[in-house]
Formats: structure tokens, sequence, C-alpha cells
């Protein structure tokens, strides 16, 4: 573990981590923002350490859980692509509005009706 210094609202804080620096100083920098954003006209104020490092760590799990997010999103947005070419190459790249328009009509009532649906509009 290594020591990072941190200024918080006007305060040095001595930060014991595994992670980068840089990583920690932007973790502390988002926090900072935020009660900016809250309270604008706040000075300089001292947070005890423990809720400091509370914070942190609170802070830490959000950045780690966008990033789990962007990943995964990221994921499932290829995945999609491939499953949607797959479909496209089974159908022979069919144009979706053309499928079930072999110019047959159902009347409203088969419309309605569980198990009598012939194409998809």
């Amino acid at each position: 573990m290594k020591s990072v210094k941190i200024s918080f609202l006007g305060n040095e804080y001595l930060v014991k981590t595994d992670a980068e620096e840089d990583y920690v100083k932007q973790i502390a920098n988002y926090m900072e923002e935020i009660v900016r954003d809250t309270s604008p006209n706040l000075g300089s104020i001292k947070i005890p350490l423990p809720l400091f490092l509370s914070t942190l760590k609170i802070a830490d799990d959000l950045f780690r859980l966008k990033s789990e997010y962007e990943e995964y999103k990221s994921s499932a947005e290829e995945k999609t692509r491939r499953l949607v070419a797959m479909f496209d190459d089974a159908l022979g790249e069919t144009d979706p509005t053309e499928i079930g328009s072999g110019g047959e009509t159902e009347s409203e009532e088969d419309q309605r009706k569980p198990g009598t649906f012939k194409s998809w509009s």
C-alpha cells in the first residue's frame, strides 16, 4: 500500500491505498464537485477521516459500477449486432417489412383470436 495525499474541501488527507494516485484524486475531485454543486458557498470544512474514507469508498464503488456497466453495455451491443447479422444472413437479408406480406388479409376477429396471428407488421 502507498500513501496518497488528497486535497478535499480545502484540507489535506493522507490515504493509504493500492489504487493509482491519479484514480484516487479523480474520485476525490468528483466528490468535491458534487459537494460544491450542492453547496456553492461552502468554504473550507474539515471532514472526519472515517467519514471521508467511507465517502471515498462509496464513490469508488460508483466508479467501478459505471465502468462495469459500460463494459456490459458494450458487450451486449456487440452481441446484438452479431445476432442481427446472423438473422440477416439466415433470412437472406430480407426487409422485415416484407415478411408475411403475401397479400392475404385477416379479419379483425381472426386477429383477436389467440394462435391465429399469421403475419408480423
